[in-house]
């Protein structure tokens, strides 16, 4: 599912936060996470993943950085609860110039 599209300033630091709450069930909690960057063509290699994490047990954290204006990207997230459901989002980013 498409959480969304941001833009994200070229050179920037971004915290970028999912707010998984409303999805969970009572009781449930994030367990596992990871957040990538879908293939594309031509490949985009300037982007930076980083301080993937959880907090709270039901947001999911992570740090976006790099990129050149007008580049746009995909990012994969996955995140697991502790009844091993899986959920599998995209987020779309568009880089534009500081």
């Amino acid at each position: 599912m498409l959480l969304g599209s941001k833009t994200l300033g070229a050179g920037n630091k971004t915290r970028c936060v999912v707010d998984y709450s409303n999805w969970l069930d009572d009781g449930d909690v994030l367990t596992a996470q990871s957040v990538t960057l879908a293939p594309q063509t031509p490949p985009i290699t300037d982007i930076v993943i980083s301080g993937v994490g959880l907090t709270a047990s039901k947001h999911l954290v992570f740090f976006i950085s790099g990129g050149s204006a007008n580049e746009v990207f995909t990012l994969n997230i996955q995140i697991t609860t502790n009844r091993t459901e899986i959920k599998n989002d995209t987020a779309q980013f568009t880089v534009v110039a500081p």
